[in-house]
């Protein structure tokens, strides 16, 4: 159930997948966790980078679908967060979608 403080316009799914992801106009791509995902956005967590607000990313999530093996989208970065000496928590807007 979503708090009444909770103003988001879509409801987020808990999500505790693999995921990849790599700067624009790289072809390295470095692991990381999906959190949670929503219509609108993705939070997740990787490895200390130096990924900042503002920042754009391809994002690819693999999925436990028969249908659909993966999910790339393009995100811009919100906001960082370190969670721990090594791990930072990403969230961000999803601005595209491929399969």
């Amino acid at each position: 159930m979503q708090e009444q403080n909770d103003r988001r316009q879509f409801i987020r799914m808990d999500v505790d997948q693999a995921l990849t992801y790599k700067f624009q106009n790289s072809l390295r791509r470095y692991p990381g966790i999906c959190k949670n995902l929503s219509s609108s956005g993705v939070l997740f967590v990787v490895c200390r980078n130096n990924i900042k607000p503002g920042d754009i990313l391809e994002v690819q999530i693999n999925t436990d679908s028969t249908a659909v093996s993966s999910v790339t989208m393009l995100v811009e970065i919100i906001r960082t967060k370190l969670v721990g000496e090594q791990l930072v928590e990403v969230a961000s807007q999803i601005k595209g979608i491929r399969t």
